[in-house]
């Protein structure tokens, strides 16, 4: 069974809803244990999901090519990542509540 989903407009609230942020990711701590520091301070990953999708696409002169993943969260649940693979910089999806959204009166 196929589900066709109709895109949202680019100027619905549903635009600002997801975001990426950098985010520190310590990949090791000497024992394996990769932590991730979160506004709360670090907390250790328990495990990551298999890459969801990679993704590759030109920002600039420079080809951004972002690898993603699905971590398990001590104390606070399941994160989206994602590694920007030439610079080695990382990513965490952050998701506004939709009352915390901005909107311009009518």
């Amino acid at each position: 069974m196929t589900t066709l989903t109709k895109p949202t407009p680019p100027d619905s609230n549903s635009a600002y809803l997801r975001h990426w942020v950098p985010v520190q990711l310590q990949e090791s701590d000497g024992s394996g244990q990769p932590w991730v520091n979160l506004p709360s301070g670090w907390a250790k990953i328990t495990s990551i999901r298999n890459q969801w999708h990679l993704e590759g696409f030109s920002s600039g002169d420079l080809p951004v090519i972002r690898m993603h993943f699905r971590a398990l969260v001590q104390g606070h649940g399941l994160l989206f990542l994602a590694q920007e693979l030439c610079s080695g910089a990382w990513f965490r999806q952050v998701t506004l509540a939709p009352e915390s959204v901005v909107q311009n009166p009518p």
